[in-house]
């Protein structure tokens, strides 16, 4: 008989969660495993299931300073002395470069080929049979495009390790709900142009009572969580349409929030 591996196991979580063959969107702290799994490891498992994987894959490289023509109000932005073109990063869709804070998974899937979304700074990328064309969607304009792609295919969500802090796609429930996304700018050439990002995250753990709880199973003493994805993007829509406070943290250094509050009073 022979040996089971890692990715085997893997395999089975997915299988067990119903995710084989399915468009997913992934979030993982690979710190949640114990014992330790690579990143590489799951990745195999994501291609074995026939899993296409949407990862966020999130960078600043390419953020300049606006010129004060562009400079807006309650924009989650303190302005300081603008960065001409000519002289700032140009931006580029396929690179390698992936903050620190987005994890370990889409780093490495990036360094192994994934397909990079077309956004200077909150670019998805994805692996598997259906990444070319959920990452199309993506533009500098349309951030959350390729979560749409993943809503209207009828997939899910799976959170290894980490809660619904960690779900961008409620980033784009809230923007369905009417809150209003931040702009950053970047160069392209010697033009400067403006890009949708999304805010902050922090305080999404307050939704929880307003969806429906997720399907669970342990996996190398990881907890994964699966949403259905449209469920839960309708569902936290409708709680921050009621409620456009809801999802704001109240940290006194948040950027982010202070200016969806000024926003909103």
């Amino acid at each position: 008989m022979s040996r089971r591996t890692v990715s085997d196991e893997l395999v089975e979580a997915l299988d067990d969660l119903g995710l084989s063959g399915q468009l997913v969107e992934v979030h993982a702290s690979m710190r949640s495993f114990s014992p330790r799994v690579d990143a590489a490891d799951v990745l195999v498992a994501f291609a074995e299931a026939s899993v296409t994987a949407l990862l966020p894959a999130f960078s600043d490289v390419f953020e300049v300073r606006p010129t004060t023509d562009v400079q807006m109000e309650a924009n989650g932005y303190v302005y300081g002395d603008p960065a001409p073109c000519g002289s700032a990063p140009q931006y580029r869709q396929i690179h390698a470069d992936v903050n620190a804070e987005m994890g370990v998974l889409p780093r490495v899937a990036v360094e192994q080929g994934a397909v990079r979304g077309n956004h200077p700074f909150n670019g998805f990328c994805a692996t598997g049979p259906a990444a070319a064309d959920v990452i199309a969607t993506q533009t500098p304009e349309d951030t959350y495009g390729p979560v749409a792609a993943v809503v209207e295919r009828h997939g899910k969500l799976l959170l290894i390790g980490v809660d619904l802090r960690r779900a961008t796609c409620l980033h784009h429930a809230e923007t369905l709900a009417g809150r209003r996304q931040f702009t950053r700018w970047y160069c392209d050439g010697a033009v400067m142009r403006p890009a949708r990002t999304g805010g902050c995250s922090a305080a999404f753990d307050a939704f929880t009572p307003f969806v429906t709880p997720p399907r669970q199973r342990v996996a190398f003493g990881s907890t994964w969580s699966v949403y259905d994805i449209a469920t839960l993007v309708e569902e936290v829509r409708s709680a921050v349409a009621a409620d456009l406070l809801l999802g704001l943290c109240s940290a006194d250094g948040c950027r982010r929030c202070l200016s969806a509050r000024a926003r909103i009073s």
